[in-house]
């Protein structure tokens, strides 16, 4: 996974040269998106809630200063578990636009992820050979991980300064704090628990507040 992480990173770095011939036209407002593919795993999963938002604005010539925040409500259920996990994640970065026609933008970034959650467990079988099998509950507070991501992404314009947009991201996780007695199995705003990079995409639709 980190071969093909560095891969892509590489690739992605050379854009901006092909680019440097195109002369990007500054387009000054602050764009305001929301996450359409965390709504439909919430939708296909059906257990919890997931809502992704983002937001972007002009802060130098081609620059643009963006952040994410999530919000995440899950359950995982299982032969003898449920698990819930309630989250926030944050993101924070920029990006460099090096090419824009008609308000259409493609761009690359460096993101700093953070993410705060607990999680609790209902009906989770203890096996006792002793006693017996009992079912009881457990629970984790205060857990979080904090990650790095390089991003290419693309917007376009549909009409009146409404936008669609998708994001790729390769990210590689700087620390986590796990439970010791329950496993975490995703990391809101990253991924599965356990990798130590990973890639992630996602679409949005946004709107432009132009000033």
């Amino acid at each position: 996974m980190r071969n093909t992480l560095k891969y892509i990173f590489s690739v992605l770095l050379l854009f901006p040269v092909a680019a440097f011939c195109q002369p990007a036209e500054l387009s000054r407002g602050l764009r305001i998106g929301f996450d359409l593919s965390s709504a439909a795993i919430s939708a296909i999963e059906g257990e919890g809630v997931e809502a992704g938002f983002t937001a972007d604005m002009n802060f130098k010539e081609s620059y643009f200063a963006v952040a994410d925040l999530g919000y995440v409500n899950r359950v995982k259920k299982g032969p003898g578990y449920e698990i819930s996990q309630d989250a926030l994640y944050f993101r924070a970065g920029a990006d460099y636009n090096f090419y824009e026609r008609d308000n259409d933008v493609i761009a690359f970034g460096l993101r700093y992820g953070l993410s705060t959650f607990r999680h609790k467990g209902d009906k989770v079988v203890v096996e006792n050979p002793l006693w017996g099998n009992y079912t009881g509950e457990m629970s984790g507070n205060n857990l979080g991980a904090q990650w790095i991501e390089a991003v290419f992404s693309l917007k376009t314009e549909l009409s009146g300064n409404i936008f669609l947009g998708w994001s790729l991201r390769g990210k590689v996780m700087l620390s986590s704090k796990s439970d010791e007695n329950m496993e975490e199995w995703h990391i809101p705003g990253y991924g599965m628990s356990g990798n130590p990079s990973t890639l992630g995409v996602n679409f949005y639709i946004f709107y432009r507040i132009p000033f």
